[in-house]
């Protein structure tokens, strides 16, 4: 391991925790990954407003994201997804999306699907790409 050159790569709700690095650069830091994320507090949910990665964009410059998006989430995991993008898309965040059409939360331990593996291989090799970077 390389403690100069890391990315942070967060699964489902964990990626909650995109927002507090979204907010400030560190300089080891190479790039951020989320897999079927939850890029907004659920319904009912009471979350410090830290804790929202949508509302993080913009603040600071950002490293490069890769983003995995399981087409059979839950709706409301994908209209936060939608969110996100768009925000990205209005601070000139740079995002990969990977896309998992047939793909459900935990897809990657649950669907043992073609779709599945290559969305894995693709997602780790754009990790992997981020840390080659700079």
């Amino acid at each position: 391991m390389d403690p100069d050159r890391l990315v942070l790569w967060l699964f489902s709700d964990g990626s909650l925790l995109l927002a507090d690095w979204l907010r400030g650069l560190a300089a080891w830091l190479r790039g951020l990954a989320a897999t079927y994320p939850l890029l907004a507090p659920l319904p009912g949910w009471r979350v410090e407003d830290r804790f929202r990665p949508v509302d993080a964009l913009g603040v600071a410059d950002v490293p490069p994201l890769v983003l995995t998006r399981a087409g059979l989430d839950r709706p409301e995991l994908l209209s936060a997804t939608e969110e996100f993008l768009s925000g990205a898309t209005r601070h000139d965040v740079p995002v990969q999306l990977v896309e998992v059409p047939e793909g459900r939360h935990g897809f990657d331990a649950l669907d043992d699907t073609e779709q599945s593996r290559e969305a894995v291989r693709v997602a780790r090799d754009a990790v992997l790409s981020l840390l080659d970077a700079k």
